[in-house]
């Protein structure tokens, strides 16, 4: 096989981890750098909230998780109303319309304390309609935000199948973006090992990052 070939075959299997050439650039970043504890300081109350058919059990892992890590204490509340949600769905394209979601969450919230965070949990698709992204994560808008579980069990490298521990990993790590940026009021970061990671497009980048804010 020839020198070029073999390039090509790098190429190939570098794109296939990273995801895409921009990510490349995480072998080359600075080490991140965590906050510690000591450094947060969290404004008003988390609250976390199911969509749908979206399991209690992995609810109420995250709050124990969040509860262990950070001391926070989070409020799980009952889902709303399925006929209420499904105005949010679109049923052509087969996802939640996120910012639908947002605007449900805020109007059945418009008269709590100004401060609290609510995060909303779905297993179904999301998309963001203002985007012209196929599918999202989660998407935020002021202190309400919905994160998508739906397509993190996605193989790695397309290769590899994940477990249910690899998927409530890559969970955690948009829920803890989240949290810091709602919750303790931290700037997003353009270091893709950190949990505040801003580009986050597609599964190789959630598996970059880490988990400690």
């Amino acid at each position: 096989m020839s020198y070029f070939t073999w390039l090509q075959v790098t190429l190939f299997i570098l794109l296939l981890y990273f995801g895409k050439v921009s990510n490349v650039a995480c072998l080359i970043q600075e080490p991140y750098v965590p906050v510690g504890l000591n450094a947060l300081q969290g404004i008003g109350q988390v609250y976390f909230v199911p969509i749908g058919t979206f399991p209690q059990d992995v609810l109420n892992r995250l709050v124990t998780y969040y509860r262990n890590k950070y001391g926070l204490n989070i409020s799980v509340l009952s889902a709303p109303l399925p006929a209420v949600v499904a105005h949010a769905f679109n049923e052509e394209r087969g996802q939640y319309v996120a910012e639908e979601i947002i605007a449900i969450l805020e109007q059945a919230t418009a008269a709590w304390e100004p401060n609290s965070t609510l995060i909303a949990f779905t297993d179904q698709d999301l998309y963001i309609r203002e985007s012209s992204w196929r599918y999202a994560f989660g998407y935020r808008s002021d202190q309400r935000a919905i994160v998508s579980s739906a397509r993190m069990d996605t193989r790695f490298m397309a290769v590899w199948p994940i477990d249910s521990e690899w998927k409530g990993k890559r969970l955690r790590k948009m829920v803890t973006k989240y949290i810091g940026v709602l919750h303790y009021r931290l700037s997003l970061s353009s270091n893709c090992r950190s949990p505040l990671f801003s580009k986050i497009g597609g599964p190789q980048e959630l598996d970059f990052m880490e988990e400690d804010l």
